[in-house]
C-alpha cells in the first residue's frame, strides 16, 4: 500500500497574514491553494502564474468557491518576498 501524499496546504496556511484585513477579497486559504495549483502547472514567472489563473478561472472559482481569481497585482503583492 503506497503512503498516502501530504498536503503543503495546511502548513502554509499556518503562516501568519500579513494582509490589512480591510482590504481583503480572498481568504488565506484559497489564495495558497490557488497559488499551489498554478505552481504545479510550472510557470517560470509570476506574470505565467497569473496567465494560468486566468485561463482555468472557471473551474478554479467553482472548485474553490470563489468569486474570481486574484490578478497579477495580488499575487505579488501578497508574496512573502514583495
Amino acid at each position: 500500500m503506497k503512503p498516502k501524499p501530504i498536503s503543503p496546504l495546511p502548513f502554509l496556511t499556518q503562516i501568519p497574514d500579513w494582509r490589512d484585513p480591510n482590504r481583503i477579497t480572498y481568504s488565506w486559504d484559497a489564495l495558497w491553494a490557488l497559488i499551489l495549483t498554478g505552481l504545479l502547472s510550472g510557470p517560470e514567472n509570476i506574470l505565467a502564474l497569473a496567465s494560468w489563473l486566468s485561463m482555468y478561472r472557471e473551474p478554479l472559482c467553482q472548485r474553490l468557491s470563489l468569486p474570481g481569481i486574484p490578478r497579477q497585482a495580488t499575487l505579488y503583492r501578497n508574496s512573502p518576498e514583495s
